[in-house]
C-alpha cells in the first residue's frame, strides 16, 4: 500500500511522522506544486496533506485513491463532493490544536486590548525608561471587563473559546 505525503515540510523538522502501521511505501515530499500532484500520487492509495489544495479534476485522475488523511483540522483545501463521488475516505485530525489555539486566540486579544506590541517596542528601545514618569500611557488600554466577545464558528476550537470566555 502507498502513501504520499505532499507538505511534510509545513511541520516542524522536530515533529516525528512514520510511517503508517500497513503502509509499505511511504514516500514524503518536503512541499509539491498543483502541477506535480498527479504524477507524484499516481499509484497512491493515501495521500496525506496538510495545505496543498487538492481540486475535483486532480482527484479524478487518481484511480487507486481511497483516502486523503488530512493533517489539520481544517477541510477546505479538499474538494469533498469529488471525494464522495468517487469514493474516496476524507479525514481530518479531529481535536488537534483544542487547548493552544484558543489560548492563543486570547492572548492575541488581551496583547490588542493592552497594546501589548507597541509598549514592548517602548520598553525595548528605552522610550519607557527614558519617558521619566512612572508609566508610559500613550496608548490607551482596553478593559476585559463589560465587553462582549463574538464568537464565529462553534466548533470544537469556537467551543472552547466560549468555555474560556465563560470562565
Amino acid at each position: 500500500m502507498q502513501a504520499v505525503f505532499l507538505d511534510k515540510g509545513t511541520f516542524s523538522d522536530n515533529v516525528d511522522l512514520p510511517a503508517p502501521v500497513g503502509v509499505t511505501d511511504y514516500i514524503t515530499y518536503e512541499d509539491t506544486p498543483r502541477e506535480l500532484i498527479i504524477e507524484r500520487c499516481q499509484n497512491a492509495d493515501i495521500i496525506f496533506t496538510n495545505k496543498v489544495q487538492i481540486s475535483a479534476d486532480i482527484i479524478a485522475n487518481l484511480p487507486k485513491l481511497k483516502l486523503i488523511q488530512l493533517t489539520a483540522t481544517g477541510m477546505n483545501n479538499v474538494d469533498q463532493d469529488a471525494c464522495a463521488e468517487h469514493d474516496i475516505a476524507l479525514y481530518n485530525v479531529a481535536g488537534y490544536a483544542v487547548k493552544s489555539v484558543p489560548e492563543h486566540t486570547f492572548m492575541l486579544m488581551l496583547t490588542a486590548m493592552r497594546a501589548g506590541i507597541h509598549y514592548h517596542a517602548k520598553v525595548a528601545d528605552g522610550t519607557w525608561a527614558n519617558n521619566g514618569n512612572f508609566c508610559l500611557l500613550d496608548i490607551p488600554l482596553i478593559d476585559l471587563e463589560d465587553k462582549t466577545l463574538g464568537i464565529i464558528g462553534v466548533g470544537t476550537i469556537g467551543k472552547r473559546v466560549t468555555d474560556i470566555a465563560r470562565a
